[in-house]
């Protein structure tokens, strides 16, 4: 839903088409084209168009989609509900006022247009009635409900029994019960407003029917993706939920919760949550670099391209799964089961000694791509052999990553380099090849040997040219965090390697 649209009347007029699917696309622009020559029509003209065709209802209707202008007063007697993978209400005391602004121009026998509302239609499961899911329009509707009960209106409001759990959306639903009311309180005739409001005030309804589920997601990611930027966690949820069969009883309800869960869960790193830190940067790295490609964190959408299904051949069923960082992705359950699985695993591996050591001492701006990097590579190893010599993994980890920054006079900010660096070091690899942290720690000290007589002389911090700056500043860290982790190192080489490096 677009925080702008409702900026100028002029933008309301002019609403944007849906960028839909190419095979949705000659059933669907001809609709579009259509409600919009109305949508012009009702902006210039006094009085409302007679519509072309009546919405029939979805329970006795066989076409894919049906369109119609429709008044605020007849939306509202629309079985409105809000679908499980509709983001939270978040508009906030700019939108509404845009809002409340171009509403105070509403006149009597004018149609004042609002944009395009696009609904699901389908049947409750539990009651058996028919309730119109909202794809597109959920900003506006819940403020215009609240506007309405504001104004004293005893008509039905249906969104008033809409529930948010997040406390973002409370705390938004709060704020905007507080503004509407503020609002209302400036305006001298309310009474009069409010059957303006009603009469005038209208939208092109687009109905998605209850056979074309997967039309209504194509216009629920293509229509959000235009306004206010549905994250890619938003898409992944509607993605796969729509793998789970209706007929599964409340097992698509279930899973929508659980994803909205982890998705309030409050910041575990920073300002990013388990779910962001395991999708967004460790996994998603960890699949790239074990294909040896780079990983492309500045590409649109990298993350819901990543975790979308993976194709299958129809007549062959997937199975088999075992829940490995680089397995395949099955649609449905088995992503959010595979989601939830990681992030707990992530949670309990963020507070080890070791990853707490990395934060506290390398969290730094300057060093923060380095030490993110370093954690999605002893995220890798724990998630195959825990935390077993984990002060030994991290030191090995972390010297041959050290090995880049000595040798880089200058890098990214963005990490790019670093990052390059951890997929060519072919890391990710040795723990998938290892059957024991023993033969891992092996290969890594030989790799770091291989290195070091090649393209990255300088093996440590003390063969610095110069003891400032950010190179020097990332050795006096690692110095710091290994002084306090030596006495949980067991092995007797890299206990030697430590003390050699850092000092006692």
């Amino acid at each position: 839903e677009n925080k702008s649209s409702v900026g100028s009347v002029s933008g309301l007029a002019k609403t944007e088409q849906p960028q839909i699917l190419p095979n949705h696309c000659d059933y669907i622009h001809p609709i579009l084209c259509d409600l919009n020559s109305e949508v012009v029509e009702v902006s210039l003209q006094s009085n409302l168009p007679r519509p072309t065709k009546e919405l029939i209802e979805p329970c006795v209707n066989n076409a894919e989609v049906t369109s119609e202008i429709k008044s605020l007063e007849e939306v509202m007697n629309f079985n409105l509900t809000l679908p499980d993978y509709q983001r939270d209400y978040c508009w906030e005391e700019r939108n509404i006022s845009d809002l409340w602004g171009n509403l105070l121009k509403v006149e009597d026998g004018k149609a004042f247009h609002l944009g395009t509302l696009i609904f699901h239609a389908n049947q409750d499961r539990d009651t058996g009635k028919w309730k119109y899911d909202i794809i597109d329009g959920q900003q506006r509707l819940v403020t215009l409900s609240l506007i309405l009960w504001g104004l004293g209106y005893t008509g039905n409001i249906p969104l008033l029994n809409a529930k948010y759990s997040s406390p973002d959306a409370i705390k938004n639903v709060g704020n905007s019960k507080y503004v509407i009311k503020s609002l209302i309180e400036r305006v001298g005739n309310v009474m009069d407003l409010l059957p303006r409001l009603l009469k005038n005030v209208s939208f092109a309804v687009l109905v998605v029917n209850d056979s074309n589920l997967d039309l209504a997601y194509t216009f629920f990611s293509n229509q959000n993706s235009k306004g206010v930027p549905l994250s890619d966690f938003d898409l992944l949820k509607a993605h796969h939920l729509r793998f789970i069969p209706g007929d599964e009883g409340g097992q698509a309800e279930h899973m929508a919760k659980k994803w909205n869960a982890v998705s309030q869960l409050p910041p575990s790193y920073k300002e990013t949550n388990s779910l962001e830190r395991v999708l967004g940067y460790h996994l998603y790295r960890l699949r790239q670099w074990m294909r040896k490609h780079d990983s492309q964190e500045e590409t649109y959408r990298y993350v819901q391209r990543e975790f979308q299904a993976a194709p299958i051949m129809n007549d062959i069923p997937p199975f088999g799964e075992q829940f490995k960082f680089y397995e395949k992705i099955q649609g449905g359950t088995h992503f959010f089961v595979y989601v939830e699985m990681f992030i707990h695993r992530y949670e309990q591996f963020c507070e080890l000694k070791s990853v707490k050591l990395l934060r506290a001492h390398l969290s730094d701006g300057r060093y923060a791509q380095f030490a993110d990097t370093i954690e999605t590579l002893m995220f890798g190893y724990y998630l195959k052999f825990g935390n077993q010599y984990l002060p030994e993994v991290f030191f090995c980890i972390s010297r041959l990553m050290a090995l880049y920054r000595y040798n880089t006079y200058a890098v990214s900010r963005n990490g790019i380099g670093v990052r390059s660096f951890a997929n060519h070091s072919e890391v990710v690899l040795m723990v998938d090849q290892a059957t024991s942290p023993t033969f891992f720690l092996a290969e890594m000290i030989a790799k770091f040997e291989e290195l070091t007589a090649g393209d990255y002389p300088i093996r440590t911090g003390l063969d610095l040219d110069e003891a400032h700056g950010v190179r020097w500043g990332i050795y006096e860290s690692l110095r710091r965090i290994f002084h306090i982790l030596l006495g949980d190192v067991t092995e007797s080489i890299i206990r030697h390697k430590i003390v050699e490096e850092y000092g006692k």
